[in-house]
């Protein structure tokens, strides 16, 4: 392209990378899965820094050197300035702009005359694991790209310095996310060995090699530890066959993220868009009219397989599949990109990826303006919550992304809340102190829809009262014998003293 053509190119790519942004910044709460969690714990960890009651009496760090570190470390550093949700903004708004600039360098790094193609990681921005509120594994995506584009800058004039700086930028990788740690070694390791059995000369690719499991050692030998510590951990989730797997390829499944029958046409106009090109790209190769893309086929193939065939939970991990499927369809991007693919070919690919980018940020527009609505109304409980205070929150809904809205009030007041499932998991910064595990003392079905919990057990087990219960969307028509049992404790121990404008969330506090 000329000058002047890159220049209008640059100036439409930022402006879509501001566009972007809206559904996020146009919302007070932008409401994922897990993030109230993640910001809930990096407030929380600031409490027990500073040693605040109940905070420092229930929760201790993780005596093991866990990862999902990166995402918290962040918003603690943004807590310094900002409200805890205000920190969690920041930070959204910083991975939405730096995935499309992470992978646009990448590309610059691969093949600079295939800049189109960078068009194609936009209805990526708000996939499903962004959704999941799974921030550490998408720290993780930009990482990936920018580490990547770091190799391929420096692979041929490696030294000390280099690789010091590399072994640095995996050990970042490692700690935003083991997983995304494991899929940047295989990508970069196929690479060194498809060039090892395929160009000269030799001995180079050797010292490459040398010099890159030099870098990934330290890395490697944490990753190793914790697989060991964690073998014998399951994630409760369930496993998804090979029928269901297939299905999924074809409808690009990680775009599918709230609603799947309103999501699904589009997300499979996605996986349409990719499969023409791979088309597109084999019969050029067959006609001998392009080359293979150097490793870039054989890494999409290699993770079409460990999409197949991996199970869905492995490790005290889950969603092992859509996340390998997401990479599956990133490698596809880097093989387009290392690839000569025809101008009309990018161009028409690029069209297409960015009109269903923009039906979805409207689409997420639309239903974020609902999810805010619903978290303002929970957070609206906090003015009635004194300060210092330990609360149990009970959620009665049937939306998904409720699970973890209660986690927002407790980032304000110190608040200490006895529902956590960060420190419930094994590989999160913070775990319950000793006879402290409320999951122990109500019983695993503490977690369930209803809830089930015998607050009486509680004071006696743990020496402190619960000075607060949060209900959130309970509907009188529930009458199972937990729902009994807890409306039982409330009415003789708690005064109810607050019902939220849509009656969705009820304070109850301790009878004095």
């Amino acid at each position: 392209m000329s000058n002047q053509k890159n220049k209008y190119e640059t100036l439409f790519f930022f402006l879509l990378v501001i566009i972007h942004l809206l559904p996020v910044i146009m919302v007070e709460f932008f409401v994922t899965l897990d993030g109230p969690g993640h910001t809930y714990n990096s407030s929380l960890i600031m409490q027990i820094i500073a040693n605040k009651p109940n905070a420092s009496d229930i929760y201790q760090f993780n005596s093991d050197l866990m990862p999902n570190w990166t995402g918290h470390t962040i918003m603690i550093l943004l807590n310094l300035f900002f409200t805890p949700h205000v920190s969690e903004k920041i930070l959204l708004c910083s991975y939405i702009i730096a995935l499309p600039f992470s992978f646009r360098m990448l590309v610059r790094s691969i093949n600079p005359q295939n800049i189109r193609m960078t068009y194609l990681i936009f209805p990526f921005i708000y996939s499903f694991l962004l959704h999941a509120g799974f921030y550490n594994f998408c720290i993780g995506i930009v990482l990936f790209f920018s580490v990547f584009a770091y190799w391929l800058k420096n692979e041929n004039t490696l030294n000390r310095k280099n690789i010091f700086t590399l072994s640095l930028l995996l050990m970042l990788i490692y700690f935003s996310h083991p997983f995304v740690f494991v899929l940047f070694c295989l990508t970069v390791g196929i690479r060194l060995v498809y060039a090892y059995f395929f160009s000269v000369p030799r001995s180079a690719n050797i010292h490459k090699i040398k010099l890159f499991l030099a870098a990934t050692l330290p890395s490697l030998s944490l990753l190793l530890y914790f697989i060991m510590d964690k073998s014998n951990e399951k994630f409760p989730g369930e496993e998804i066959y090979l029928a269901e797997r297939i299905k999924h390829l074809f409808l690009c499944r990680p775009l599918i993220t709230l609603i799947y029958d309103e999501e699904k046409v589009f997300s499979a106009v996605m996986a349409v868009t990719f499969f023409l090109l791979v088309i597109c790209l084999l019969v050029q190769i067959i006609r001998r009219k392009a080359a293979a893309g150097e490793s870039g086929w054989l890494l999409s193939l290699i993770f079409l397989i460990a999409y197949l065939f991996v199970p869905n939970n492995m490790a005290s991990g889950g969603f092992i599949s859509i996340r390998i499927l997401l990479f599956f369809y990133f490698s596809l991007m880097l093989w387009f990109v290392s690839s000569a693919i025809p101008l009309f070919m990018q161009t028409g690919a690029s069209v297409v990826s960015i009109c269903v980018s923009l039906w979805f940020l409207q689409y997420h527009h639309s239903k974020m303006k609902d999810l805010d609505q619903d978290a303002k109304e929970y957070f609206s409980v906090t003015k009635e919550i004194k300060n210092g205070s330990l609360v149990l929150p009970l959620s009665y809904s049937d939306n998904w992304l409720h699970i973890n809205l209660y986690s927002y009030i407790g980032t304000v007041k110190n608040i200490t809340l006895l529902d956590n499932y960060e420190a419930e998991s094994p590989h999160f910064p913070l775990t319950w102190k000793k006879g402290m595990n409320p999951y122990e003392i109500f019983g695993k079905s503490f977690g369930d829809n209803p809830p089930c919990a015998d607050i009486d057990k509680f004071e006696p087990a743990t020496g402190k009262k619960i000075d607060y219960v949060i209900r959130w969307r309970y509907r009188n028509e529930i009458n199972d014998s937990c729902t009994l049992e807890i409306n039982k404790a409330l009415v003789e121990k708690y005064d109810r003293i607050f019902v939220s404008a849509a009656g969705k969330a009820e304070v109850f506090q301790i009878k004095k």
